[in-house]
């Protein structure tokens, strides 16, 4: 069956319908060609993206009156019953009156879909869902029903410079054009860059049709970031060393693409950062939920305002944020989420290491990555970003006591950990490690300043960053003397890597990191005792000053006696 629809009619369909097509961003040339083709373009490398295009309706030029401005629209073959499903599933009209149903004829259904819309209705948002809810309806049909591509993905040809694909078409007519890219194994989603589907319509007239793909993607990056005492947020960075039990600052981030402001106008959009870390790491709380043109913390960060800002939901060790309904029941927020078109929301929030964090190694890691809405009109067609991980590293102290000329380990020597040489006002607190013997765990608000060696002479000081420490004697062992000065401890990272430049990337998984103490690798730090008076150094020459004070002494008295007598 085929429906005469006039030029003018297509003209104003065509404009609509573009105005669908990749979520409103279709072109149309008005280049004559023998033969029509499609081209996709995109501001960004199309290398290894694929595409297939199915042609429903048929357009040809036969004229069935005695004006040359009119079109004839056919079904083709096989495509009845997908294309009749579609416009009863977008409630088309035929006029705007009589509504398509599963019993209306051919005629009808075309009538209905030349008049989708009109040239004056290209910015109407109800429209563009109606040609939206067409275009997705009629591939879920076409797919159910297994109706083979008229273009197949080998027939879209790149371009040298890799930004466009062009493939020749068979005919005018309707083309229902979808992207085929397989799935990455190392990406998260299989549809993750993936263009909406898209309906576009070559003419005798207008055979070339260019379309301009979906090229800005949804980004998401997790950073550990510096707060200074005035709240001021500079240096994102992927890995980090920190005590145990001290407040460490995270930055996740998500992008929202601009297009986003009208590809999903008919119900908004969702997404969900999702954060999970490890064992080692607590969460504490949300500091700040902040809106941003600049992927930077900047000052003119405005504070979370489209709605009531959400609350970080946790369930173990996971961690997760709602915006907007991913259920899709409740609207409301999905569509004040267009707002945030072009924009990076940033979620700033505290942990800290704990008593199981790794020390060094591999360190203590957090995977992060966001949920969004893929398709417009599916709420529940959720796709995620790539995964991306901080770091974050703690290390310790391995202390052996022993005798300076035998080597014997020594018990009951007692130090502290100070941060300045000789301030013991400094001086670091601790806990008990209840696991592990005479291993002791930083923490500022614990109970321990001084602890003593074991019988194997050991102390272990966990849960410290990398700095300079000093380890002070308080008692030395009995018959020992005490320390004369504290011993300077250097605990360094040596492959940590704090490059601002790493922000937007991720940190190989996973990532070990090595540290020195005083410049040996993961090492110990010996401290030495001796018995008795200080070691000589010289002879004889104290044990002889020592005995003629003594005579002195004894000699003053002698003569101090012999007066009073």
């Amino acid at each position: 069956m085929k429906a005469t629809v006039w030029k003018k009619a297509v003209t104003m369909m065509v404009a609509g319908v573009a105005t669908l097509a990749m979520a409103g961003t279709a072109a149309l040339s008005a280049q004559a060609a023998e033969q029509p083709s499609l081209t996709l373009t995109s501001t960004t490398d199309l290398t290894g993206r694929t595409f297939e295009a199915w042609e429903p309706i048929l357009i040809d030029n036969t004229a069935t009156s005695d004006s040359a401005d009119s079109y004839q629209l056919s079904i083709n073959t096989g495509y009845d019953d997908a294309v009749r499903a579609a416009a009863v599933d977008a409630k088309l009209t035929v006029d705007g009156s009589k509504a398509i149903t599963a019993e209306s004829s051919s005629a009808d259904v075309l009538q209905a879909i030349s008049y989708l819309g009109g040239a004056e209705k290209e910015s109407d948002v109800d429209a563009n869902n109606v040609y939206r809810t067409f275009a997705d309806s009629l591939l879920k049909q076409i797919e159910a029903k297994g109706i083979e591509s008229t273009v197949k993905s080998d027939a879209f040809v790149l371009s040298d410079d890799k930004l466009s694909v062009k493939a020749s078409l068979p005919s005018t007519g309707f083309y229902l054009v979808k992207e085929t890219t397989a799935a990455d194994p190392a990406a998260p989603s299989t549809k993750e860059n993936n263009s909406p589907v898209s309906l576009v319509i070559t003419t005798p007239v207008s055979k070339d049709v260019s379309v301009e793909l979906k090229s800005s993607t949804p980004e998401s990056h997790k950073n550990i970031v510096d707060v200074d005492s005035e709240g001021k947020i500079t240096h994102q960075h992927k890995a980090d060393t920190a005590h145990e039990n001290t407040a460490v600052h995270y930055e996740l981030t998500f992008y929202i693409p601009t297009s986003w402001a009208s590809q999903y106008t008919y119900k908004g959009f969702w997404f969900t950062m999702s954060d999970t870390l490890s064992e080692g790491l607590t969460f504490d709380q949300v500091d700040s939920i902040k809106v941003g043109t600049d992927f930077a913390p900047s000052a003119s960060d405005a504070d979370f305002s489209t709605y009531t800002a959400p609350q970080m939901q946790q369930n173990g060790q996971k961690l997760t944020m709602n915006f907007g309904d991913p259920t899709g029941a409740d609207t409301t927020n999905n569509m004040k989420n267009l707002e945030l078109a072009g924009k990076w929301v940033k979620v700033y929030y505290t942990a800290h290491l704990n008593d199981k964090a790794i020390i060094a190694s591999t360190g203590n890691d957090n995977d992060y990555d966001v949920t969004y809405q893929h398709d417009p009109q599916v709420a529940s067609d959720g796709e995620k970003t790539p995964e991306e991980h901080a770091y974050l590293y703690s290390f310790q102290i391995v202390m052996n006591k022993v005798d300076g000329n035998s080597n014997e380990k020594l018990a009951n020597a007692t130090f502290s950990v100070l941060t300045k040489q000789g301030d013991t006002s400094s001086a670091l607190k601790f806990n008990a490690d209840p696991a592990v013997k005479n291993h002791y765990d930083y923490n500022p608000e614990g109970t321990l300043t001084e602890v003593s060696t074991d019988a194997d002479g050991n102390l272990v000081f966990e849960g410290l960053k990398e700095g300079t420490y000093y380890l002070h004697e308080v008692n030395a062992p009995q018959g020992y003397n005490r320390l004369g000065a504290d011993v300077q401890v250097e605990v360094k990272a040596t492959n940590k890597d704090q490059k601002d430049e790493l922000a937007r990337q991720d940190m190989p998984t996973p990532y070990e990191i090595h540290y020195t103490v005083n410049n040996v690798d993961a090492g110990s730090v010996t401290v030495k005792n001796y018995k008795g008076f200080l070691p000589r150094t010289g002879g004889f020459g104290i044990a002889v000053l020592v005995v003629a004070g003594i005579a002195l002494i004894a000699g003053g008295v002698m003569m101090l006696a012999r007066k009073r007598a």
